[in-house]
Parts: structure tokens; C-alpha cells; sequence
């Protein structure tokens, strides 16, 4: 048998990584999740907008004058984005507080200024919003007097600047153009002497050109920073925009959503559903269970499948059951290990339901109960046992002495025994691998419950005796990790792992994960009470715990 067809182990740092359609699948199965915290962010913005105080709002309008290039005679439009700095900076602020007379810091008075500029113009809307109508027209009106202010007054320094700049240039010309002109008239040879008057031509030219900019600057037109064309406007209310406020918390609550439905997502460490678990086993799902529902009574024949009581979880073994048969078709797995990740997780629910339910395919079937530390199996038929398994082993009893009948035909329990010391090396044994290949004889097939895969050795040790594995997780306490050590675990002993079963499976989609009130262990101890119960009535007394 091709083992590899079984069982292939993918690098684990594949595990768990989702496309884009997985993610939306999370978003979708958490949408309430969702939903809840969109409503409370909404809710909370809309209550504090409604709170807020009224406040009141006025616009001044300036035109912002052009530059004036004192060298070239030519203006040079004004950069709006550096204007609109300088307009709301913390010096224009100081200025409006000593007009006003204002006692707060800039900070404060410029934190209801907002300025714009209007595209392709060299305009500066100054727009104050303040709690009081006169204070909110006083600051805006403020802010552009200051503005213009101190735009003046840059202008004018610059001014200054550059006409102080030409006159020292002219005074350092005119020093050199005396010592040019003396050296010219001392000179005796020709070619010096012509040297020295070019230069005094030269610098004759360069002393009236800067002349000239002198002369212009101080004859241009007056220095100006620009114009207030609009005065600050009357104050209006400023009305509170709750479809903008809703639709920005809209938007805010739906990343804040996503963003703990997805941190959600990767800190919980829970089995999604069954392609959870195939994504993590590598291996198929054979089966989804969900639970048992509780009834009164059950027929003779329902020990624990409860067919007859729910039809889903009847129906999901009938397919798990169908599954398994035919995945054993042209295999060798007639005999199957069953087992666990840790323990309580259905395995021996799923041993005993899976064993029935093939019984009453037509199919011959043994079950094992080889977790012999804690056996479970045979008190689900009501069995009790003077020998089993762990005395076939230790003591040589033959194995047909150890079976017993069930009440269902075709089904019959090998259970684990009355020796209870060393089982780990009674269950590694040779003697273990002949019981199974006897048994294998006798029955279609063998289904040997062992003991959970991380809990002890046992279960690791049954591995060379079986043909398969099948492995059986609860969907509601197992978890990813659980799923990838037991992986590992049988990958190690070189295990033919079969496929999975997964209990307490969602009955509403993979995803979508149903708060139940009882857990498998309930139910399969109220199946166990209602075989006693029987038994007390007197119901099948020919046939159970008679050896064939």
C-alpha cells in the first residue's frame, strides 16, 4: 500500500495561512461580532455630537499681494502654501493676542482658526469658530489684520535689507574706481594704460547700474503684504453634520470590526470545522457528528448510535461508516486504530457508534478496547467482563474465549481485560500484532480503541498491530496545536493515518459553531444508563456479554 496516498505532512509553516477568501469566511461567521461594535461606535459618536456646544463661526477674505522683484522690475506671485503657513504660524497668533488683549497661549487662540485657499487664486479665507458669536468675527477679522501685518513688515525688512545691501556695494565700487582712476594718470606704458582705463569704464557702468536699483527702490510703489477685500462676516451657528459624523464612525467601526474579529481570529486557537481540520491534519475528513440529542428512551437495537432519536447524527454515522468502507476498498486497512488527540474527545462514542452502524451494513466487526489504563468501550454495551485483551496477552487465553456478543448482530467485543500491569509492553508486543491479525480473520473489520495520541505511549505503541489510523477530534475542545502535535506524533511512528472524524461538528456550516448545553461525555454516559436500565428489565439476556 502506498502510504503516501494515505498521509502527506506539509511544511507547518503552511499551516493555517489563508487566501483572501478565507478571511472573508472569518469577517462572515463573526458578523455579529461585527455588527455590535459598528452600532456602539455610531451610537457613541452621534450621542457626543448631539452633546456638543453650539458654536458660532466668521470669515475674513485676503488677497494676497504680489512680490515685487526690486531687480528686474517684475512681479512674482506669492507662494499660497508658504502663506498659508506664515497665516496661522505662532507669530500672527502673538499678534492677534496683543490686539485682543487675550489672555490664552497661541496655541489656544489658533486652535479654532482654519485657513484655506481656493484653487489657482491668491486668495486666504481665514475662518474662526468660536463659542461666542462677537468672539468668533473679532478673532477671524484679527487674524488677517495680523497677517497683513506682519507680512508688511517682512516686506519692508526685505526692502531695507536690499537697498543697504546696493549701497555698500556702490561704496566698495567707488573705492576701486579712485584707486583705478590714480593709477591710470601715473601710468607711463601704453598697454597698462589702457588696461586701466577699461577698468575704470568697467566699473563706471557697474556703479550706475546699481545706482539705477537704488533709485527704483526707493521710488517704487509703497510696500504692501495685501488686501482684506472681505471683513469678517457675521457670526453663523455652526451646525453639528451628523450624516458626515455617522458615516466617518460608520467606516471607523467597520475596520475596528474587522481589525478584533481577525486579532480574534489568530488568537483563538479553536478547530474551525472540518476543513480546519483537514487543513491541519493532512489528511481527509471522513465524518462530521454533531451531538446526540437526549431522549427518554431508546429501541433495543440504539445502544449508542440513537438512530432512531436523531436523525443527523444518525445519518452523519451512516456516511461516516460509508466513507470508511470505501476508503478501504482495495486497502488494507481492515484493521483501524482509533484514537485521540487528548482524552474526552469522543473516541470511544465514535468506536462503539462507527462499530454498529457497520454491523448493521452486513459487516462483520470486532471492537477492541485496547486503552487499557482507563477501558471504556465494553461498558457501553453493558459487558462486564472476567477477561479480555490484557489477559489474551499476559496470560494466553485464547482469543475467541475473550470475545463477547453484543446485542447487535454481527458485532462483537473484545474488551481490556482484568490485567492491568505493564500494558505498554503488552500493547507494543509481538503478541499484540498475532491478536489483531486474528482477529482480522475472523471480522471485516477490527476496530481497536486506544489511548489518546499525547497522553500516553499506548497509542503510538498499537501503530505497528493496525493498518490505519483514524483519528477523532471534538470540534468544541481540540485545538490547532492539539491537531498538529498528534500529527506529528503518528508521523513519527510511521502511522497510515486514514482520515478523521470530528464530533460536536457545527450543524449549520463549518463555521458557524452552536453554543450546546451538554457535552459528548452526558451523552454517552446517558446511553451507558439506559443499557443498565435494560439489562435490569431483562431486556436481551441470551445475548449480551455471551461469548460466541
Amino acid at each position: 500500500m502506498n502510504r503516501d496516498a494515505l498521509m502527506t505532512f506539509p511544511d507547518d509553516t503552511q499551516q493555517g495561512d489563508r487566501d483572501l477568501g478565507g478571511y472573508l469566511s472569518v469577517l462572515r461567521a463573526r458578523q455579529w461580532t461585527i455588527v455590535c461594535v459598528v452600532a456602539v461606535v455610531v451610537a457613541t459618536s452621534l450621542f457626543f455630537a448631539q452633546r456638543q456646544q453650539t458654536t458660532y463661526a466668521s470669515k475674513a477674505t485676503v488677497i494676497v499681494a504680489s512680490a515685487a522683484d526690486r531687480r528686474s522690475a517684475t512681479r512674482t506671485g506669492p507662494n499660497m502654501a508658504t502663506e498659508r503657513k506664515i497665516a496661522g504660524s505662532a507669530v500672527v497668533a502673538q499678534g492677534v493676542n496683543r490686539d485682543l488683549k487675550l489672555e490664552g497661549t497661541t496655541a489656544e487662540v489658533r486652535k479654532g482658526l482654519s485657513l484655506s485657499v481656493p484653487l489657482d487664486t491668491e486668495i486666504l479665507e481665514f475662518r474662526y469658530t468660536y463659542r461666542e458669536p462677537r468672539g468668533a468675527q473679532r478673532r477671524a477679522q484679527a487674524f488677517a489684520t495680523q497677517y497683513l501685518i506682519y507680512r508688511h513688515q517682512q516686506m519692508a525688512d526685505e526692502l531695507l535689507t536690499a537697498t543697504g545691501s546696493i549701497s555698500a556695494q556702490i561704496n566698495a565700487l567707488n573705492e576701486r574706481l579712485v584707486s583705478a582712476q590714480l593709477q591710470a594718470t601715473d601710468e607711463k606704458d601704453p598697454v597698462r594704460l589702457a588696461q586701466s582705463r577699461t577698468d575704470v569704464d568697467s566699473l563706471t557702468t557697474q556703479i550706475s547700474g546699481l545706482q539705477q536699483q537704488l533709485v527704483s527702490l526707493s521710488t517704487a510703489e509703497p510696500v504692501t503684504g495685501g488686501t482684506i477685500v472681505d471683513e469678517a462676516s457675521s457670526p453663523h451657528p455652526v451646525e453639528s453634520n451628523l450624516a458626515r459624523d455617522g458615516l466617518l464612525a460608520l467606516v471607523v467601526g467597520l475596520m475596528l470590526g474587522a481589525g478584533i474579529v481577525l486579532l480574534q481570529e489568530h488568537a483563538d486557537d479553536g478547530l474551525r470545522g472540518p476543513d480546519d481540520l483537514e487543513a491541519h491534519l493532512s489528511a481527509p475528513v471522513l465524518g462530521t457528528i454533531p451531538t446526540v440529542r437526549r431522549r427518554r428512551r431508546m429501541a433495543d437495537d440504539q445502544i449508542v448510535t440513537a438512530i432512531q432519536t436523531d436523525r443527523v447524527s444518525a445519518d452523519a454515522l451512516r456516511r461516516l461508516a460509508a466513507n470508511l468502507i470505501a476508503s478501504s476498498n482495495g486497502r488494507d486497512i481492515a484493521a483501524i486504530q482509533v484514537t485521540s488527540p487528548l482524552e474526552d474527545e469522543g473516541k470511544t462514542f465514535t468506536a462503539a457508534s462507527l462499530g454498529t452502524v457497520l454491523a448493521r451494513m452486513g459487516k462483520r466487526v470486532v471492537l477492541v478496547s485496547a486503552d487499557v489504563r482507563r477501558p471504556r468501550l465494553e461498558r457501553l454495551f453493558g459487558i462486564t467482563p472476567e477477561q479480555g485483551l490484557t489477559n489474551v496477552l499476559a496470560e494466553g487465553v485464547d482469543v475467541a474465549d475473550a470475545l463477547y456478543d453484543t446485542d447487535v448482530d454481527k458485532l462483537r467485543v473484545l474488551p481490556a481485560g482484568t490485567v492491568d500491569s505493564q500494558p505498554s509492553e503488552m500493547l507494543g508486543s509481538a503478541e499484540m500484532a498475532r491478536v489483531v491479525q486474528e482477529l482480522r480473520v475472523v471480522a471485516d473489520f477490527v476496530l481497536v480503541e486506544s489511548a489518546p495520541v499525547l497522553d500516553a505511549s499506548d497509542a503510538s505503541l498499537l501503530v505497528p498491530a493496525c493498518r490505519a489510523v483514524l483519528l477523532v477530534a471534538d470540534g468544541r475542545s481540540c485545538t490547532r496545536t492539539d491537531i498538529v502535535h498528534a500529527r506529528q506524533q503518528l508521523h513519527l511512528v510511521n502511522a497510515q493515518l486514514v482520515g478523521s472524524v470530528l464530533i460536536n461538528a457545527p450543524r449549520r456550516g463549518p463555521r458557524r459553531q452552536r453554543a450546546l448545553s451538554t457535552g459528548l461525555p452526558r451523552r454517552v454516559e446517558f446511553a451507558k444508563q439506559e443499557i443498565v436500565e435494560r439489562a435490569h428489565r431483562g431486556l436481551s439476556p441470551s445475548n449480551r456479554g455471551r461469548r460466541p
